[in-house]
């Protein structure tokens, strides 16, 4: 049962000097891989038609997160080193 989502927006830089032609994304996690694919969602063929990435240039997309459970709480915020990171559900 999906019960709530929210979406993480990542963008990638090239800080490089050469331009970025192939980008892959994937999840690691615990889940079998059905569930997984209904839980994490984004876009390739965004991310490919964003490519060739040239250098100092961004691409973004967007992962969908979907709980299967109602275990995500509105406006969590996680600290990760020097940042925090706000999740809200929609």
């Amino acid at each position: 049962m999906i019960c709530c989502s929210t979406e993480i927006s990542v963008t990638l830089r090239n800080v490089g000097e050469l331009a970025i032609e192939m980008v892959e994304v994937s999840v690691n996690s615990t889940l079998e891989p059905s569930m997984q694919q209904q839980v994490f969602q984004w876009s390739q063929e965004n991310l490919q038609a964003q490519l060739p990435l040239q250098p100092g240039a961004d691409a973004s997309f967007t992962i969908y997160l979907y709980s299967l459970a109602d275990f995500l709480t509105p406006a969590t915020v996680f600290e990760h080193g020097e940042q925090n990171i706000e999740y809200k559900v929609t």
